[in-house]
């Protein structure tokens, strides 16, 4: 992997100032000594000329220069400029003050008198004026972007300052001449850096390439590396242009420059290493990796500021150079892998040092380290990667994870299938980012194909066989993904891709699917054939061979011969030859193409001999069963008796082999060989041989699923042989262990044996038989065993059902409607069948059954019974809609709760029709019981109540008939609960009580409940006592579900009768024995009810608090009021405002809680009046009439507001 270099160009600003001050201090000795030289003779001069003032104030100026008093310098000079602005001294004031301001950093001053000192051609400050004015002119453009065209403008100063030195050079004395090299070679260096910082990069090369064509020089001057550092970064960016232009540049010049710089004489500039990493990195990018190294090497070794990056990057040539490195890459890549590692551990916070973990990761992967390579290509991926280098490595760092976990010793095929998964969402965005990218739409298809790679190993390590199949089916679509569009930038990828989608939809059991994708397959690899064809053809002949019967297109089943015979052709083993041969004939077998088949095997039997016949150790199977399975012309053609000969000899050889050989792929076919091998003798005649394979069958085989059909053959054998008392035997045993599929064979067995032990002149014996016999084929077709089926079945099924075999009986009852429709027994089977269909929950064929009988005439027997059982199942449907064993019930206006209706409906009607129609039957009685219970269901309570009593007195009238007392008591508790529903709890009660009085009935204890619920309601509290501690104390065994409920209404009944103390006993035990029932709140509020009128306020209020606190039902409401009351009965007036206002505050104006929003109003009113506060009763008393102008408390609080208001007036 090529890594794109990053060169770094350090910024020439920081080497600007630093070179000014290096200058300044330089020229500044100049200026100093230009003024000290003139001094005097400017003094004498001034003095014969009269113009003493000027010389003084020029002198002044020039001492506070000499001082560095820049401030008072610039200001005096300028003073003297003002005064004398044509005085001969007066440019020279302007360089001396541009100068100042150059010190003092005010570069726009600085540059008006420096343009106007360097415009002064020929004198002696000018090279000196224009050198500082392009200081100045530099530090503008680099204090403001917006000035940055100053650079051009300093450029052209030093352009100046340049041309004026390299004039005095030719003329300075030879003492002299260093000090003016110099400062040409500082003019003109800093000429093209200024040119570079203006971007003028062919102006650098022209003004800076004299020191390469004059080096001797120049080569000892200081300045000299500067200037080469930018002659070498001037080309370089000219490189840049060229290559941006589309042509390669040569780089000789930048190198050039750059290796002088680099060199190790070089070594002591401070512009050394900058020049040296440049060099590497141009080198680096040229991949010239041996000279990058050395100079990596020699920055490393040097400590410069770039040997950690020097690290980073020297482990990079070694990475990028070992594809071209042959047999030495693998070296490469460990010593790379090496560096890396290195660098991550000195530099852990570089900014390299997360792409130095990949680069790791990546050179362990290329050389085949896959474990560590997964190590650390992980640590990189799961948060070790920096936001820059994860956009630029962490879709390939993601890919090569996967990979390495799948490659590595101990393979992690999960792991890798998550990591891939994750990778697959990088390379989508980076294929969003740049559509037209290769690379990323490359590694996307690699991404793609290996998590399916992943997917199809997990499948692989699946034990669960229901899992492993389900993750086929994931690898196979992770796959279909490769071979569409998204694959094409890699056509072998997506080739290998459309092989394995086929493979793991072979092992996902989506055999249909497999054989699709083998097609697909074949048809795009034809000419010339693909890398996969052969093993397609295999698959593909596999899928046929293995799929299960009905999956494949007959067509399809068929071809799985042909595709093996395909991959024999182009299969150059010899050995595989013979074995794909042998699984085309195989595939022909099961193909049910036996001629086919047999003729391939056969051809195959001489190869799969000696030595290999292990290795097709089923052969001998197949090719005998092909055999056995052709076409016979005539049963006696001795042709086909030695076919069939053979073919049991091949089946011995097989039973012979498969014997030897342990496990159960070879002993698959045992039961089969031993079955087939009985039917070859038994169509040859020879059944001493068909009897030893049968018997050798069953007792090999005992629990076989073809055991009944071998005993009826072994019968037959014997019966061939005249053994007839074992005949007999194999017969009955055959009928005896016969399952469901075999009934009809049973029901032979049954008679053969019958017939047997008839010629055996045991009759008796054969009547049980027969009586089976007939049974089972009453479940058959009736026309097959004649009359006596149909009499025995309808007895059996009779029998069953008065055994209490209900289920054998519904099931013999439906089938003997079915096979005999035309029965004399039908209107009692059909009433017998209903009944045990409603038993069993189904009362939708309990309505099919007995509709033939009711939609008869007035006449028919069982009509009356089966109207009853038409509304019993109608009813039970209606209850099955209502009230379902799972789920909710349906909403109101739902479809079902409407079919539920209907089907009630229908109920009703037909119980009417009943007792209309059939006044004095039993289930006339049992009806009325219905439509009572229906009717009070709905809500008709009156209409419910005549039913009930008419059921009482038909009950009563029938005395002790079955069931009569039963229908009495049932009719008077309904009866009871119609009449406490319409509040005649007179008739309630008393009927509640004669139901109670009977003890052993399941109604009593419910009777006793309702019985003190009737007393309760109408004020006979103390009558209720009696009955609600009967349930409490003795009856509570029985009253166990109404039990809680018992002790709560005791509670009520003794607080009724203000009979405290009882009360808070019985709520207390309530409380302890249910603390979180669904009485809690109802009983908590009892019992502060009662600590209340006990005086026990404290009790009270913490009884209603913890119903306040507990729930938020209207209970809670009443017990904040009640917190209310407590404090008034206290005489606490204003808490007890207060906690009246919390009902207020705390609740819901309308709704449930309105009357008690209305109540406290009205008390927390009266609470302030009693406290004296008129002013406050009066606001809550203002807004219960503004809230309520109608209610009740409305009126009262209008009431106590006039009284209020008239006591205001007095007072």
């Amino acid at each position: 992997m090529k890594t794109v270099c990053s060169f770094q160009v350090y910024s020439v600003s920081v080497f600007c100032r630093a070179l000014c001050l290096i200058l300044v201090l330089f020229m500044s000795v100049g200026v100093h000594a230009q003024i000290r030289e003139n001094e005097e003779p400017l003094k004498k001069q001034r003095a014969k000329k009269g113009n003493r003032q000027a010389a003084i104030l020029f002198n002044t100026a020039s001492r506070l220069y000499r001082q560095k008093n820049w401030q008072d310098a610039a200001a005096t000079f300028g003073d003297f400029i003002k005064r004398y602005p044509k005085h001969e001294d007066a440019l020279e004031s302007h360089f001396a003050r541009g100068y100042c301001y150059n010190r003092l950093k005010q570069h726009e001053k600085a540059v008006a008198d420096l343009k106007i000192a360097g415009a002064q051609k020929g004198s002696r400050w000018s090279g000196d004026a224009n050198f500082y004015l392009g200081r100045s002119l530099e530090a503008l453009a680099e204090a403001s972007p917006k000035a940055s065209g100053r650079y051009g403008e300093a450029a052209a100063a030093y352009g100046q300052c340049a041309a004026i030195r390299l004039a005095a050079l030719k003329t300075v004395a030879a003492g002299q001449r260093p000090a003016a090299l110099s400062a040409h070679l500082m003019a003109f260096t800093s000429q093209g850096e200024a040119h570079y910082n203006a971007g003028q990069h062919q102006q650098v090369v022209q003004a800076l390439g004299l020191l390469l064509t004059s080096a001797g020089q120049y080569q000892k001057v200081t300045g000299y590396d500067r200037g080469l550092y930018f002659l070498g970064l001037g080309n370089y960016q000219l490189d840049r242009a060229t290559e941006k232009a589309g042509t390669k540049p040569d780089e000789k010049a930048t190198l050039a420059s750059l290796r002088a710089l680099a060199a190790p004489a070089m070594k002591q500039s401070s512009l050394w290493a900058d020049a040296t990493w440049l060099l590497a990195r141009i080198l680096h990018r040229r991949s010239e990796w041996q000279q990058a190294n050395k100079h990596y090497s020699d920055l490393i070794a040097g400590k410069a500021p770039q040997a950690a990056d020097s690290s980073y990057y020297r482990a990079i040539s070694l990475f990028e150079s070992s594809p071209s490195a042959g047999a030495g890459g693998a070296a490469l890549l460990s010593n790379a892998a090496t560096e890396f590692a290195a660098f991550s551990k000195t530099y852990p916070r570089h900014k390299f040092a997360a792409r130095a973990v990949y680069y790791e990761g990546i050179s362990l992967f290329n050389g085949g380290s896959y474990s560590a390579a997964a190590v650390k290509l992980g640590a990189y991926s799961s948060g070790g990667a920096d936001a820059e280098s994860a956009a630029l490595f962490k879709s390939q760092a993601l890919l090569c994870w996967g990979q390495a976990l799948l490659l590595q010793e101990n393979p992690a095929p999960s792991e890798a299938a998550g990591v891939l998964e994750n990778a697959i969402g990088f390379c989508r965005k980076e294929v969003l980012a740049d559509l037209t990218s290769a690379k990323a739409a490359t590694r996307l298809v690699q991404v793609v194909y290996w998590r399916a790679e992943a997917k199809f190993q997990v499948a692989f390590s699946e034990d669960d066989k229901a899992k492993r199949k389900e993750s086929f089916a994931e690898a196979a679509v992770a796959f279909k993904e490769v071979t569409g569009d998204i694959g094409k930038p890699l056509p072998k990828l997506q080739e290998e891709a459309l092989f394995k989608h086929a493979e793991a939809l072979f092992n996902a059991g989506s055999h249909k699917e497999c054989a699709v994708a083998a097609k697909t397959y074949r048809d795009s690899y034809k000419t010339p054939p693909g890398r996969f064809t052969g093993d397609i053809l295999k698959l593909s002949g596999r899928n046929a061979l293995q799929a299960p019967a009905g999956i494949l297109d007959p067509a399809e089943r068929a071809m799985g011969a042909v595709y093996y015979e395909q991959a024999a052709a182009l299969s150059e083993d010899l050995a595989e030859k013979v074995r794909l041969s042998y699984l085309s004939g195989v595939s022909s077998y099961y193909s049910d193409d036996f001629e086919k088949a047999s003729s391939a095997l056969d051809k195959v039997l001489p190869s799969a001999s000696g030595k290999e016949a292990q290795e097709y150790i089923e052969l001998p199977f197949f090719l005998a069963d092909s055999l056995a399975q052709l076409p016979r012309a005539a049963a006696d053609d001795p042709v086909v008796i030695k076919r069939l000969q053979r073919a049991a000899k091949l089946f011995a050889d097989y039973l012979q082999r498969a014997a030897s050989v342990p496990g159960k792929s070879a002993a698959r076919h045992i039961p089969t060989a031993r079955i087939n091998q009985g039917l070859c003798y038994q169509a040859a005649g020879e059944w001493k041989g068909a009897r030893e394979s049968y018997t050798s069958f069953l007792t090999l085989h005992p629990d076989h699923k073809l055991v009944t059909r071998i005993r009826f053959s072994l019968a037959g054998a014997c019966v061939e042989l005249e053994d007839m008392e074992e005949a007999q035997k194999y017969y009955t045993q055959a009928a005896a262990g016969a399952g469901v599929e075999d009934q009809e064979l049973a029901v032979r067995a049954l008679l053969q044996a019958s017939v047997i032990l008839r010629r055996l002149e045991r009759p008796k014996d054969a009547l049980p038989l027969l009586e089976d016999a007939v049974g089972r084929a009453g479940k058959l077709k009736p026309a097959e065993v004649g009359k006596l089926a149909v009499d025995a079945g309808y007895q059996q099924a009779m029998a069953l059902l008065e055994s209490g075999a209900g289920e054998d009986a519904l099931g013999a009852l439906a089938a003997y409607l079915v096979s005999f429709p035309d029965s004399s027994n039908e209107s009692e089977v059909r009433l017998q069948l209903a009944y045990l269909q409603l038993d069993s929950a189904n009362a939708g064929e309990a309505l099919k059954t007995v509709a033939p009988l009711c939609d008869g005439p007035a006449d028919t027997a069982g009509r009356d019974e089966a109207l009853y059982l038409r509304g019993w199942a109608s009813g039970a449907l209606a209850r099955g809609i209502l009230s379902p064993e799972q789920g909710d019930p349906p909403a109101e206006d739902s479809a079902e709760a409407k079919a539920a209706d209907e089907h009630l409906a229908r109920m009703e009607a037909v119980y009417r029709t009943l007792v209309s129609e059939y006044p004095a039957s039993v289930h006339s009685r049992e009806a009325r019981l219905e439509l009572g219970q229906h009717l009070f269901n709905k809500g008709a309570y009156t209409e419910a109540r005549k039913w009930f009593s008419e059921l009482i007195e038909k009950a009563s009238a029938a005395g002790e008939a079955p069931g009569g007392k039963e229908l009495l008591e049932r009719g008077r508790f309904g009866l009871a609960y119609a009449a406490f529903e319409e509040e005649d709890f007179e008739q309630a009660r008393a009927l509640f009580d004669k139901v109670s009085e009977n003890g052993a009935s399941e109604l009593s204890p419910r009777a006793t409940f309702q019985a003190a619920r009737s007393w309760m309601l109408s004020s006979g509290e103390r009558e209720a006592v009696k009955r609600y501690s009967l349930l409490v104390g003795e009856l509570k065994p029985k009253a166990e579900d109404f039990y809680a409920e018992s002790l709560f209404r005791l509670g009520e009944c003794y607080n009724r009768l203000r009979e405290y103390p009882e009360a808070s006993k019985v709520l207390q035990k309530l409380l302890e024995e249910f603390p979180e029932g669904d009485l809690q709140y109802e009983a908590l509020f009892a019992l502060g009810y009662s600590l209340q009128f006990q005086d026990d306020y404290d009790g009270a209020v913490k009884a209603f608090r913890a119903v306040v606190d507990g729930t938020g039902t209207v209970v809670a409401a009443r017990s904040q009021f009640q917190i209310g009351e407590c404090s008034m009965d206290q005489k606490k007036y204003r808490r007890a405002a207060r906690e009246y206002l919390s009902v207020v505050a705390g609740f819901d104006f309308d709704g449930p809680y309105r009357d008690w929003f209305r109540k406290a109003l009205l008390a927390a009113g009266i609470a302030y009046q009693a406290d004296g506060d008129n002013k406050n009763a009066a606001t809550q008393w203002q807004e219960l009439i503004e809230g309520y102008p109608e209610s009740v408390e409305a009126k009262a609080a209008k009431t106590r507001l006039q009284e209020v208001k008239i006591d205001s007036a007095e007072e």
